[in-house]
């Protein structure tokens, strides 16, 4: 990595690190939202929550270690480390009281990062 591109790395990084430690902190409280009258509602948060997780870690691979590499190669493994987050987090509400673990929701993970690292590769062409 360029030396001068170093600040500019470490931003997108502390961003990625804040983002996983937002969605770990809102997995650890009781559900706060109640879709009831909307079904499906907490599906389309989560992958509304992954896809953004997937663009931020995009925007940080293509800096640092994954530099000059092809869009696609970035956004795959933005996929891959979105869905393995979603994996432990759902682990992770399973030991929460007041939630658990749901496979549809960590699907619902994996769909939103791959739209959202979809969504970076287009948007460099």
């Amino acid at each position: 990595m360029k030396r001068t591109r170093r600040p500019a790395a470490l931003r997108r990084w502390a961003i990625v690190g804040l983002y996983l430690a937002a969605i770990f902190v809102q997995s650890a409280l009781p559900s706060a939202v109640h879709t009831s009258f909307l079904p499906g509602l907490d599906k389309l948060l989560h992958a509304l929550a992954y896809g953004l997780l997937a663009a931020l870690w995009c925007r940080a691979l293509a800096t640092w270690p994954l530099e000059g590499r092809p869009a696609a190669a970035i956004a795959a493994a933005a996929v891959i480390l979105a869905a393995l987050y979603g994996l432990s987090d759902e682990i992770h509400q399973a030991f929460v009281p007041g939630r658990m673990a749901d496979p549809w929701d960590w699907m619902a993970d994996g769909f939103g990062a791959a739209i959202g690292a979809a969504a970076w590769a287009v948007m460099l062409n």
